[in-house]
Parts: C-alpha cells; structure tokens; sequence
C-alpha cells in the first residue's frame, strides 16, 4: 500500500475524529492533547548528514548499560526496534527484552519489584502517529484473553463504534494505577477509558512520566527509524551515546536494517509497514 494512499485512509477519519477529539490539524498526526503533541512535538534533530536523530531531551552522557527495555502500546512498532536492536547488539553481554517492570503494553510502576536496575537499564520506548496506530487496534486490538474473546467483542463493529464506546476489560488496562485511570466500574473496581483514545492518553503519559523516574529512557517514533537510512543513523546514535557492544555481523558488515518483518513475503520498507 503506497504511503499515500496509508495517508489518504488515515486523513479520511479526519472529520470525525475532529469532532470526538478536539483535532485542529490533519497534517503531522497533530492532536490538541497534551500527550499526542509530546509525540509530534519531540525535538529530533540531524546532527550531519552521515549521522543521526538526537532526541533533546535525555541527556547525552555516556552510561554502562547492561539490559535494554523495548516498551511501548500495541501497534506502536515495538517489535520491530526490539528486532532491529537484536540484529545489531552484542547479546548475552546486552540482552534485549519486552519487559521492564512489566510487559511493554502494561503500565509500568515505579518502585514494582520486578523492575531492573535502572542505572544500568535503557528503556525504548516506541511510539506511533494517532492515526495508523488506531486503524490498526482496530483492526486487531489485542484488547481480550484469547482469539475467541476477542473475536466476539470486535465482530461487526464499525469504526466509529469503535472509536466512540467505552474502553473496559482491556487486558493491558487491568493493572492501571488508580492514580492513572480515574474512571472505574461501581460493582467491580476495574478501571476503564470513555474511549479507546482517553486510553491512548493516558499510555502516552505514563510513557511521559517513566523519564522522571529512569535515567536512561529514549523516545523513538515509529516512523523515523522504517527506512533503513534513518535506523541506521538511529542506531549509529544509540551505540556511540551508550557504548552499546555490536555483535560481529554489524560490525564486520555495517548496521543491519530490517528487510523482512513479522515472517511477512514481502520486503520490510516504509510502505509495507502501512499494511501492518
């Protein structure tokens, strides 16, 4: 699917989701929330032409890191940075993982026991623009306990159905803070969204919030790093910041980018990812 056409299906949601989320412009994915204009409005800057993104905000001090974290929300591109990271770092000395003080779509806790160390953890975390991201939890949610479940929720259900019902019994909201989620049902206690958006929010700044607590935590779009220039310059930026140790196949040949993706027939390549 060209990009254009990606961008065409996006945009044509536009009018509707103008009017359910405050929207003022299409161009950029741009929303008026907090949370989405942290994700457009993050300062990704080219040092040269050779080199790289550099993301303003985490500070460029060299730190020994031992374990890095690939988080982030479903359909967000997390599979595919832990993968490119894979093909390219030394494992076991940095072993990559989903996992940080949870699985990468939980919310995560600070102070939960079962996080790592975190002066010697890096956290990824991956995110993507409002609009593919919601045509894909659309077209798969990831959001019940098994296929069956989630069949029957989603079965018939039309995109402004989708978009305007109450966001409950998400597998991946079930352990939300109460200081995150507000709204919880009377008879059972479980917390829940107004919509599947309010969710995103709130995973957006949750997101937001990890770098107060985390030393080391990167904000990567999803879109900047699909092209194998720009992960390539992405990850040239990561190993020289963090003294990550290459495996032999990148440093003998060069940075390695993702040609095949999610056992896909087709190369991986900025337009394939729209069919996601």
């Amino acid at each position: 699917m060209p990009r254009s056409r990606s961008c065409r299906s996006a945009c044509s949601s536009c009018i509707f989701l103008a009017s359910l989320l405050g929207l003022y412009s299409c161009s950029f994915f741009l929303l008026v929330t907090s949370a989405e204009r942290f994700y457009c409005n993050r300062t990704w800057v080219f040092k040269d032409s050779n080199s790289t993104f550099t993301d303003s905000i985490v500070d460029a001090a060299s730190r020994h890191i031992r374990r890095i974290s690939v988080i982030g929300e479903r359909h967000s591109g997390t599979t595919f940075v832990k993968r490119l990271l894979e093909s390219n770092l030394a494992r076991p000395e940095t072993p990559i993982s989903d996992w940080f003080c949870d699985f990468k779509h939980y919310f995560q806790v600070q102070g939960d026991r079962r996080c790592p160390d975190l002066n010697s953890t890096l956290v990824v975390v991956v995110l993507r623009n409002p609009y593919d991201w919601v045509l894909g939890m659309h077209k798969q949610c990831w959001c019940r306990r098994n296929a069956a479940e989630e069949k029957l929720y989603m079965q018939g259900v039309s995109f402004e159905t989708f978009m305007t019902r109450v966001w409950a019994n998400d597998t991946y909201l079930i352990n939300a803070p109460s200081a995150w989620v507000r709204h919880r049902e009377a008879s059972t206690g479980r917390p829940y969204c107004v919509n599947v958006m309010a969710c995103r929010s709130l995973k957006l700044q949750m997101y937001m919030d990890i770098a107060n607590w985390a030393p080391n935590v990167e904000f990567v779009r999803y879109e900047d790093v699909l092209t194998p220039e720009h992960s390539k310059a992405w990850l040239s930026d990561m190993i020289m910041k963090y003294k990550l140790p290459r495996n032999s196949s990148s440093t003998a040949g060069g940075l390695i980018s993702m040609t095949f993706y999610k056992n896909r027939p087709w190369r991986f390549d900025k337009d394939a990812a729209n069919m996601l």
